[in-house]
């Protein structure tokens, strides 16, 4: 690669990023944010929906929220007051999340898939269309954005790499089945686990199969890269580090329960939750258990790490706050219904929606 590829690809898949642009913070999917949050956390605004939920995490950029609902589209909402600023419809509705872009010519463009399959790119601040991309089946996950690439998967067992510009394909990479995760990104490696039970390692440029690693189990999570291990779980009730540049699985945490939601890692800490009602924390390079916390309900999303703190979401409705050395309970928040997506983090405020569809913004008042 060239120098100027190079360095694209070390500034965009860094997770030193305030904003949250992509669906797990970074392409890397580390789920970690180097925004502040306040100590104690308040409800600043709540935007509701006429009808409909929240699935979805949110995206933030500067002062706007971007997230998709299952009743008429994208939405998009100030970030300090939760006020609508435009709504791009879709007659499916989207569950997925979205992913942001700024052009070398500083055009700024939010891509997001929808229940039809389509990949769409939309004006960021206009809230209107660019392009669209239509492939086999649902899009249920968030595309990846590295350079001028959008990578996107969808249920029809494809692996797209758009230009960002036109949407025209780059190549095509094709699994044995449903590919419903983020799309990872490090060193020039695409890293995508399927439901054909693969952990797939694909070549950015070129989009040709570098690895595949049997993973005994079906999957839908998003792998999170951290260093040369990418961490995830499976249908066969584990979460897996896998060391991608051996190919082969270091280690298997083992529960009764399934892990569907990504994980949150950064340094030699690796954090997730299940559906056993519990979040976990281990050693990065062991899967060596540091602390369990248990909720009481199930956990879909993903937990994202701020400073010293745990976020973490819960089909009892509620957002809990854990100190990430100890797991102890720091806080927690109740809403009005099931929380099935991740947080996002940005600029003093974090961001949930629900599946009574209200999407919070919780800060200091």
């Amino acid at each position: 690669m060239t120098t100027f590829f190079l360095i694209v690809f070390v500034l965009i898949t860094s997770p030193l990023r305030a904003e949250w642009s992509l669906y797990r913070g970074d392409a890397k999917a580390t789920g970690v944010s180097t925004a502040t949050l306040p100590d104690k956390l308040e409800v600043l605004w709540e935007y509701r929906l006429e009808k409909g939920w929240f699935q979805a995490t949110a995206i933030i950029v500067g002062k706007t929220v971007y997230i998709g609902a299952s009743d008429d589209g994208l939405h998009a909402v100030n970030l300090k007051d939760g006020k609508r600023h435009w709504v791009f419809p879709v007659e499916y509705g989207i569950l997925a999340s979205a992913s942001y872009w700024k052009g070398k010519d500083g055009t700024e463009t939010v891509f997001v898939g929808d229940n039809d399959g389509i990949l769409y790119a939309i004006d960021a601040e206009k809230g209107t269309e660019r392009w669209k991309f239509k492939t086999g089946g649902v899009i249920d996950n968030a595309p990846n954005v590295v350079g001028d690439r959008v990578l996107i998967g969808s249920q029809d067992g494809k692996l797209y790499s758009l230009d960002a510009t036109n949407g025209k394909p780059i190549w095509t990479f094709e699994s044995d089945d449903q590919i419903r995760c983020f799309p990872s990104v490090a060193e020039n490696r695409i890293f995508v686990a399927g439901c054909d039970g693969n952990l797939h390692i694909v070549d950015f440029d070129k989009g040709t199969k570098i690895l595949a690693v049997d993973l005994e189990a079906p999957t839908g999570s998003t792998p999170a890269i951290l260093g040369s291990l990418a961490i995830f779980g499976t249908e066969g009730n584990e979460i897996v580090a896998v060391d991608w540049k051996q190919g082969k699985i270091v280690w298997r945490f083992s529960s009764k329960q399934s892990f569907r939601g990504p994980v949150a890692c950064r340094d030699d800490w690796a954090v997730f939750g299940g559906f056993g009602r519990s979040v976990h924390a281990v050693d990065a390079k062991t899967g060596e258990e540091h602390w369990v916390y248990r909720t009481k309900g199930r956990i879909e999303g993903g937990p994202i790490i701020v400073g010293e703190r745990v976020y973490v979401t819960s089909t009892d409705a509620c957002l809990y706050v854990l100190d990430l050395k100890s797991g102890q309970l720091i806080e927690s928040h109740e809403t009005s219904d099931k929380i099935t997506a991740s947080p996002a983090a940005s600029d003093g405020v974090l961001v949930i929606g629900n599946e009574d569809g209200v999407l919070y913004g919780f800060g200091k008042k």
